[in-house]
């Protein structure tokens, strides 16, 4: 067993797979995060993936 600090007074004690899919969670979420916040941006509507990776997020096609 392995224990981890989530956050300040919060701990997770589980087996080594489990902390490992854990984090990979915690990454995705984070990754997800940061997309959104990119796509929010003016400049972002320019790349050539934005569509690609809009639909990735919310599942279908921006339309303007």
């Amino acid at each position: 067993m392995q224990t981890i600090i989530i956050s300040e007074g919060i701990t997770l004690t589980a087996t080594p797979s489990t902390i490992d899919a854990y984090k990979r969670d915690v990454r995705k979420a984070q990754r997800e995060r940061e997309l959104i916040a990119w796509l929010a941006t003016p400049a972002a509507r320019k790349c050539p993936e934005y569509s690609d990776i809009f639909k990735d997020v919310y599942g279908f096609r921006p339309r303007w």
